[in-house]
């Protein structure tokens, strides 16, 4: 080749390099038209993919009186992307007055709770060169939020800190296999069996483990503090005395049998742990109430910021406190051989309690901790798993509200890159909490979405929950504070049948357990979650339709590359279907 194309070829690597070091940031114009929307139209005509026609819409200005009426603002605009050597773009949101849903040409591009702080999302996968349109959902309360500061272009590499968090490129800390490869199973006593004790969950133990089931967490079984409770019965979570059982349970003796049943059979049992709070009639606060927290006036109070009158609130600043509340956790763990503890609001008893004790506790036997919360530092040295709230929360915006399905995809991306390296998160469709206060998983998500929710819980990065009931497709709210029984004789879904499938699934492809994930562009991004789970050579692919509705979409694979697993996926020439909340497991050879 002659000289002067390796010399042109020098010089524009040269400028390319010139211009990729060089800082990129373009403001977004100003210019957003509004809508106002108070029946949820826009989510269910896909404004974010079609706007709506520029005569519906009004001019922004803070000023619109429509800002005061209820409903969910939508601000529309556009702007124009330059040909640049790397295209990987974000979005930097000054402030935004409310909690906000972003999309970027019809993409679902992440959201922000409207706390006031300056964010940034990636725009990668919806963002190109040329003209982009920019759609914006906010509310405040029951009225529209504002878009109150400037919105710019930067450098995906520029912000990938503010985007990954400080720990992403951290470790967390190493679990056990039998934790990593886990199903839990919650179990409410009170609720679980018509006895409502220790004895009525040991005789359903070979069912769990024909499930699948290999780890049990019971929510507390303390006996319940009387002063102040709330309901017939009281919460569990106003423990009176950590050192004995509810009677209403059985004896302790009662429980031990339980551990020992729960091992022979090759599982694993841990408790629920109320470390932050006690009731208020108990041992401990009768003879120690300098460990328990005091408003202004000096008097015991409840956890500040909750209406958890039914409970005290400890104070870990009182060295005796932390040494009691060590030495009785070890205490259940080398004279009750449990495994381990689910630590209930986790994120508020310091952080440096825990891993004191997780270091002593392991001198004992390696265990399980599983923490109510969802700070990345947690898994650093004292925890092994943590909730996946992110993805919970965007599954009910899904299924319930018809958000589109790449809220699931940002959600799921978005939370696993704020976390350590290889970190556990505990995903679910539903738990004691939201069963009592929300609604039960068939009135989340329906009869049928509800498996399709949980197929996504099995096949995400993560360790799956099942709560007690759900097996039965249980429609009751198992109240905290009385004694609701599931009823066990109905399952009109065939739950059972269903978990049992997805728990072999699991426990048969060490790629659902180990492997990473790989989302697929399928044409249908807003009504279907696609994604490739791989390991080494072995590569499985999931789609799950959150629509009630049939869908089609396309895939990279030919449909002889697809060993089908479960599921009912339909192919026409080129193109494939789901039906209504459909759902399609296959490994690719």
């Amino acid at each position: 080749m002659p000289k002067r194309f390796f010399f042109f070829l020098f010089i524009n690597l040269i400028l390319v390099n010139c211009h990729m070091d060089k800082p990129y940031k373009a403001e977004i114009p100003a210019n957003f038209s509004f809508i106002l929307d108070n029946t949820d139209e826009g989510i269910r005509e896909k404004w974010y993919q079609t706007p709506p026609a520029e005569n519906l819409r009004t001019p922004f200005s803070a000023d619109l009186k429509q800002l005061s009426e209820k409903g969910a603002g939508w601000y529309f605009t556009e702007f124009h992307i330059p040909p640049l050597p790397d295209p990987r773009l974000v979005l930097v949101f000054e402030l935004l007055d409310g909690k906000a849903e972003i999309w970027v040409n019809g993409r679902y591009v992440g959201h922000d709770q409207g706390v006031g702080k300056k964010f940034a999302l990636n725009i990668s996968s919806g963002a190109r060169q040329g003209l982009n349109q920019l759609t914006l959902r906010i509310q405040k309360n029951e009225v529209p939020g504002q878009i109150n500061g400037k919105i710019y272009l930067e450098r995906y590499d520029e912000k990938i800190h503010h985007i990954k968090g400080d720990l992403h490129q951290s470790l967390a800390r190493t679990s056990e296999p039998w934790v990593k490869n886990a199903v839990i199973y919650e179990i409410f006593v009170r609720s679980f069996s018509p006895e409502g004790t220790f004895k009525g969950v040991e005789k359903q133990l070979p069912r769990l483990k024909k499930m699948g089931v290999s780890i049990l967490w019971l929510m507390p079984i303390h006996p319940v503090g009387m002063k102040n409770r709330k309901g017939r019965l009281g919460s569990p979570y106003a423990v009176q005395d950590y050192y004995a059982v509810n009677p209403r349970f059985g004896t302790m003796d009662d429980f031990k049998d339980l551990v020992n049943a729960t091992h022979e059979l090759g599982m694993h049992i841990v408790i629920d742990m109320v470390a932050n709070h006690t009731a208020w009639d108990g041992p401990m606060i009768e003879k120690h109430p300098e460990w328990c927290s005091k408003n202004s006036e000096g008097k015991i109070t409840h956890p500040e910021g909750t209406d958890w009158t039914d409970v005290a609130d400890l104070n870990y600043d009182v060295p005796e406190l932390r040494l009691y509340m060590s030495d009785m956790l070890a205490w259940w763990v080398r004279e009750m051989d449990i495994d381990g503890f689910r630590c209930d609001v986790a994120e508020m008893v310091p952080l440096d309690f825990w891993e004191a004790v997780r270091s002593e506790l392991d001198l004992i036997k390696p265990v399980f901790m599983l923490a109510e919360g969802a700070k990345p530092e947690l898994l650093m040295h004292a925890f092994d798993m943590t909730y996946s709230w992110t993805v919970f929360r965007a599954a009910r915006q899904v299924f319930e509200h018809d958000f589109p399905a790449d809220r699931l995809v940002f959600a799921e991306t978005s939370e696993r890159n704020k976390f350590p390296q290889n970190s556990l998160i505990m995903h679910f469709t539903t738990n004691h909490d939201e069963n009592a206060w929300q609604a039960p998983a068939p009135e989340m998500y329906g009869e049928q979405g509800m498996k399709a929710a949980a197929v996504l819980t099995f096949t995400f990065p993560g360790v799956p929950l099942i709560y007690n009931g759900q097996e039965t497709s249980n429609e009751k709210r198992l109240k905290l504070f009385e004694a609701v029984k599931i009823d066990w004789s109905r399952d009109p879904q065939q739950m059972r049948e269903f978990y049992t499938e997805m728990t072999q699934i699991r426990q048969n492809y060490d790629v659902l357990r180990e492997g990473t994930i790989h989302y697929v562009a399928t044409g249908a991004e807003s009504d279907v979650v696609a994604f490739y789970r791989i390991l080494d050579v072995q590569k499985m692919l999931i789609v799950v339709n959150v629509r009630n509705e049939t869908v089609a979409f396309s895939l990279p694979e030919q449909k002889q590359q697809m060993h089908a697993i479960s599921g009912n996926m339909q192919t026409e020439g080129s193109s494939y279907s789901l039906p209504p909340f459909g759902y399609f497991i296959a490994e690719i050879r």
